[in-house]
């Protein structure tokens, strides 16, 4: 079970309008690596903005390190400051790298494992830690419960 297939099932289980906003299609889409920090971030905040703007719950899935994204979170949060909801799936590095090698690789499992050495909950209050014996199913449903979905 990881972020996607989470992401993907509450989408399927959504009562209400509902976009999914995954980071890894902005990580990718530059070819200069120099300048997607800033821009993936720029369209990203515009995507969920746009999305809340409209009447949309919107599912924000992705790996998340303090350092580098606590910008982007903050003025997420500011900018829409009620019913945020913060769920960090806690993967042992084998597993995060036995569910790698399942799918296409665009990361080889060297830089997985340097983006897993930076990764970490955020800290931010309510911030919900599901452990990584925890099912899809039931991570889908302690997501559904937290957030009154």
């Amino acid at each position: 079970m990881g972020k996607s297939s989470v992401a993907r099932l509450l989408m399927e289980r959504a009562n209400r309008p509902t976009a999914l906003v995954a980071r890894d299609h902005y990580m990718f889409m530059f070819t200069a690596a120099d300048m997607q920090g800033a821009l993936d971030q720029e369209l990203i905040k515009n995507n969920v903005l746009t999305c809340l703007a409209h009447g949309f719950d919107v599912i924000f899935e992705g790996n998340f390190k303090p350092e580098d994204h606590e910008l982007l979170l903050h003025s997420l949060l500011a900018a829409h400051p009620e019913e945020n909801y913060i769920f960090y799936l806690n993967a042992s590095l084998t597993e995060t790298l036995r569910r790698h090698n399942t799918r296409d690789q665009i990361l080889s499992a060297v830089e997985m494992e340097a983006l897993y050495s930076r990764a970490r909950p955020l800290g931010r209050p309510a911030e919900v830690v599901i452990d990584e014996r925890s099912s899809l199913e039931e991570t889908v449903k302690v997501i559904k419960t937290a957030s009154g979905t």
